[in-house]
Protein backbone atom coordinates (compact mmCIF):
# COMPACT_ATOMS: atom_id res chain seq x y z
CA UNK A 1 0.00 0.00 0.00
CA UNK A 2 2.96 2.33 0.48
CA UNK A 3 3.55 2.34 -3.28
CA UNK A 4 -0.07 3.35 -3.87
CA UNK A 5 0.00 6.06 -1.20
CA UNK A 6 3.04 7.61 -2.89
CA UNK A 7 1.02 8.19 -6.07
CA UNK A 8 -0.71 11.51 -6.78
CA UNK A 9 -4.30 11.63 -5.44
CA UNK A 10 -5.24 14.83 -7.25
CA UNK A 11 -8.52 14.32 -9.08
CA UNK A 12 -10.08 11.88 -6.64
CA UNK A 13 -11.59 8.89 -8.51
CA UNK A 14 -9.72 9.93 -11.63
CA UNK A 15 -6.33 10.21 -9.92
CA UNK A 16 -3.38 7.90 -10.64
CA UNK A 17 -3.57 6.66 -7.07
CA UNK A 18 -7.22 5.61 -7.21
CA UNK A 19 -6.83 3.94 -10.59
CA UNK A 20 -3.96 1.78 -9.36
CA UNK A 21 -5.85 0.97 -6.15
CA UNK A 22 -8.91 -0.16 -8.11
CA UNK A 23 -6.75 -2.33 -10.33
CA UNK A 24 -5.19 -4.12 -7.37
CA UNK A 25 -7.86 -4.31 -4.68
CA UNK A 26 -9.75 -7.29 -6.11
CA UNK A 27 -6.60 -9.41 -6.24
CA UNK A 28 -5.46 -8.30 -2.79
CA UNK A 29 -8.49 -8.43 -0.44
CA UNK A 30 -6.66 -6.81 2.46
CA UNK A 31 -6.49 -3.53 0.52
CA UNK A 32 -10.27 -3.18 0.79
CA UNK A 33 -9.84 -2.10 4.42
CA UNK A 34 -7.74 0.93 3.41
CA UNK A 35 -8.92 4.40 2.45
CA UNK A 36 -7.11 4.80 -0.89
CA UNK A 37 -7.28 8.60 -0.70
CA UNK A 38 -5.86 8.98 2.84
CA UNK A 39 -3.25 11.63 3.53
CA UNK A 40 0.43 11.66 4.53
CA UNK A 41 -0.23 10.27 8.03
CA UNK A 42 -1.44 6.99 6.52
CA UNK A 43 1.69 6.68 4.38
CA UNK A 44 3.90 7.40 7.39
CA UNK A 45 2.22 4.64 9.40
CA UNK A 46 2.46 2.17 6.50
CA UNK A 47 6.16 2.97 6.14
CA UNK A 48 6.66 2.47 9.88
CA UNK A 49 4.99 -0.94 9.66
CA UNK A 50 7.24 -1.85 6.74
CA UNK A 51 10.28 -0.82 8.78
CA UNK A 52 9.10 -3.12 11.60
CA UNK A 53 8.52 -5.96 9.11
CA UNK A 54 4.98 -6.12 10.48
CA UNK A 55 3.84 -8.78 8.02
CA UNK A 56 6.51 -11.17 9.27
CA UNK A 57 5.55 -10.48 12.89
CA UNK A 58 1.90 -11.07 12.08
CA UNK A 59 2.69 -14.29 10.23
CA UNK A 60 4.46 -15.58 13.35
CA UNK A 61 1.22 -15.16 15.31
CA UNK A 62 -1.21 -16.17 12.58
CA UNK A 63 -1.67 -19.84 13.53
CA UNK A 64 -4.50 -21.03 11.22
CA UNK A 65 -5.64 -17.54 10.28
CA UNK A 66 -4.74 -15.52 7.22
CA UNK A 67 -3.98 -12.01 8.44
CA UNK A 68 -3.68 -8.68 6.65
CA UNK A 69 -2.00 -5.59 8.08
CA UNK A 70 -4.40 -2.65 7.76
CA UNK A 71 -4.02 1.07 8.41
CA UNK A 72 -7.32 2.89 8.89
CA UNK A 73 -7.73 6.64 8.61
CA UNK A 74 -10.43 8.29 10.74
CA UNK A 75 -12.53 10.77 8.84
CA UNK A 76 -15.89 11.40 7.25
CA UNK A 77 -16.49 7.74 6.32
CA UNK A 78 -14.53 6.05 9.09
CA UNK A 79 -15.46 6.59 12.72
CA UNK A 80 -12.83 5.02 14.92
CA UNK A 81 -15.07 3.89 17.77
CA UNK A 82 -17.66 2.42 15.41
CA UNK A 83 -14.96 0.64 13.40
CA UNK A 84 -13.37 -0.85 16.51
CA UNK A 85 -16.78 -1.96 17.77
CA UNK A 86 -17.58 -3.61 14.43
CA UNK A 87 -14.33 -5.58 14.63
CA UNK A 88 -15.10 -6.78 18.13
CA UNK A 89 -18.73 -7.70 17.52
CA UNK A 90 -18.40 -9.12 14.02
CA UNK A 91 -20.27 -12.38 13.48
CA UNK A 92 -18.17 -13.29 10.50
CA UNK A 93 -14.74 -14.90 10.35
CA UNK A 94 -13.77 -13.41 7.01
CA UNK A 95 -10.35 -13.96 5.52
CA UNK A 96 -7.94 -12.29 5.61
CA UNK A 97 -8.56 -11.09 9.14
CA UNK A 98 -7.47 -7.44 9.53
CA UNK A 99 -4.73 -6.51 11.97
CA UNK A 100 -5.72 -2.88 12.34
CA UNK A 101 -3.68 0.23 13.13
CA UNK A 102 -4.59 3.90 12.85
CA UNK A 103 -2.94 6.53 10.67
CA UNK A 104 -0.61 8.86 12.50
CA UNK A 105 -0.34 6.84 15.71
CA UNK A 106 2.90 5.46 17.05
CA UNK A 107 3.31 1.73 16.51
CA UNK A 108 5.96 -0.68 17.81
CA UNK A 109 6.67 -4.35 17.28
CA UNK A 110 4.82 -5.22 20.49
CA UNK A 111 1.68 -3.52 19.12
CA UNK A 112 1.88 -5.67 16.00
CA UNK A 113 2.34 -8.82 18.09
CA UNK A 114 -0.65 -7.96 20.29
CA UNK A 115 -3.06 -7.11 17.50
CA UNK A 116 -1.95 -9.99 15.27
CA UNK A 117 -2.48 -12.49 18.07
CA UNK A 118 -5.90 -11.00 18.85
CA UNK A 119 -6.99 -11.07 15.20
CA UNK A 120 -5.86 -14.68 14.88
CA UNK A 121 -7.77 -15.75 17.98
CA UNK A 122 -10.93 -14.00 16.76
CA UNK A 123 -10.67 -15.77 13.42
CA UNK A 124 -10.06 -19.20 14.93
CA UNK A 125 -12.87 -18.66 17.44
CA UNK A 126 -15.22 -18.00 14.54
CA UNK A 127 -14.17 -21.19 12.79
CA UNK A 128 -14.13 -23.47 15.83
CA UNK A 129 -16.84 -22.00 18.08
CA UNK A 130 -18.96 -19.87 15.78
CA UNK A 131 -20.25 -16.33 15.99
CA UNK A 132 -19.80 -14.31 19.16
CA UNK A 133 -23.38 -13.06 19.34
CA UNK A 134 -24.07 -12.30 22.98
CA UNK A 135 -22.23 -10.11 25.44
CA UNK A 136 -21.08 -13.28 27.19
CA UNK A 137 -19.66 -14.60 23.91
CA UNK A 138 -17.88 -11.37 23.04
CA UNK A 139 -16.32 -11.05 26.50
CA UNK A 140 -15.11 -14.65 26.36
CA UNK A 141 -13.57 -14.21 22.92
CA UNK A 142 -12.02 -10.81 23.57
CA UNK A 143 -10.66 -11.87 26.95
CA UNK A 144 -8.91 -14.77 25.29
CA UNK A 145 -7.74 -12.57 22.40
CA UNK A 146 -5.82 -10.24 24.72
CA UNK A 147 -5.05 -12.54 27.65
CA UNK A 148 -1.33 -12.47 26.87
CA UNK A 149 -1.28 -8.66 26.62
CA UNK A 150 -3.31 -7.62 29.65
CA UNK A 151 -0.95 -4.74 30.45
CA UNK A 152 -2.21 -2.90 27.38
CA UNK A 153 -5.53 -2.24 29.15
CA UNK A 154 -4.12 -1.39 32.57
CA UNK A 155 -5.38 -2.48 35.99
CA UNK A 156 -9.03 -2.26 37.09
CA UNK A 157 -10.11 0.78 39.07
CA UNK A 158 -11.44 0.19 42.61
CA UNK A 159 -14.90 -1.38 42.44
CA UNK A 160 -14.74 -1.74 38.66
CA UNK A 161 -14.89 -5.54 38.53
CA UNK A 162 -18.04 -5.59 40.64
CA UNK A 163 -19.70 -2.98 38.41
CA UNK A 164 -18.93 -4.94 35.26
CA UNK A 165 -20.07 -8.20 36.87
CA UNK A 166 -23.43 -6.59 37.71
CA UNK A 167 -23.82 -5.37 34.13
CA UNK A 168 -22.93 -8.80 32.75
CA UNK A 169 -25.43 -10.49 35.06
CA UNK A 170 -28.13 -8.23 33.67
CA UNK A 171 -27.08 -8.06 30.00
CA UNK A 172 -25.00 -11.17 29.43
CA UNK A 173 -27.40 -12.76 26.95
CA UNK A 174 -27.99 -9.52 25.04
CA UNK A 175 -27.05 -9.43 21.37
CA UNK A 176 -27.60 -5.68 21.22
CA UNK A 177 -24.50 -3.81 20.00
CA UNK A 178 -25.28 -0.92 22.32
CA UNK A 179 -25.18 -3.21 25.36
CA UNK A 180 -22.01 -4.93 24.19
CA UNK A 181 -20.26 -1.63 23.47
CA UNK A 182 -21.26 -0.09 26.79
CA UNK A 183 -19.89 -3.04 28.78
CA UNK A 184 -16.83 -3.97 26.71
CA UNK A 185 -15.58 -0.47 25.87
CA UNK A 186 -17.10 1.57 28.70
CA UNK A 187 -18.82 4.94 28.94
CA UNK A 188 -16.59 6.99 26.57
CA UNK A 189 -17.38 4.69 23.64
CA UNK A 190 -21.04 4.41 24.57
CA UNK A 191 -21.42 8.19 24.58
CA UNK A 192 -19.47 8.57 21.33
CA UNK A 193 -21.87 6.18 19.61
CA UNK A 194 -25.02 7.63 21.15
CA UNK A 195 -25.64 4.62 23.40
CA UNK A 196 -26.68 4.69 27.05
CA UNK A 197 -23.59 4.69 29.35
CA UNK A 198 -23.61 2.26 32.26
CA UNK A 199 -21.20 4.03 34.59
CA UNK A 200 -18.19 1.97 33.48
CA UNK A 201 -14.63 3.26 32.89
CA UNK A 202 -13.05 3.03 29.47
CA UNK A 203 -12.24 -0.59 28.50
CA UNK A 204 -13.64 -1.89 31.80
CA UNK A 205 -15.14 -4.88 30.02
CA UNK A 206 -11.78 -5.76 28.54
CA UNK A 207 -10.09 -5.84 31.93
CA UNK A 208 -12.94 -7.95 33.30
CA UNK A 209 -12.81 -10.34 30.33
CA UNK A 210 -9.04 -10.72 30.50
CA UNK A 211 -9.25 -11.41 34.24
CA UNK A 212 -11.75 -14.17 33.59
CA UNK A 213 -9.62 -15.61 30.78
CA UNK A 214 -6.57 -15.68 33.05
CA UNK A 215 -8.58 -17.39 35.80
CA UNK A 216 -9.77 -20.04 33.34
CA UNK A 217 -6.20 -20.96 32.45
Amino acid sequence: MAEIYRLDRTGGPGSPRFKVYRARVEATPGLAHYNPMAGPAALATVERLLALDAEAIAAHHAARAELAIVVSSPGMWTDRVATELDARTSRESGSPAPVRFWAGEAVEALDVEREAAAASIRFIWGVDVGSARTLHDVLAREGRAYADHADHFGRPEPGEVELVADAVELLGESENRADIAAVLLGDPAARALGFTPLGLPENAGYRYAIGNADAAH
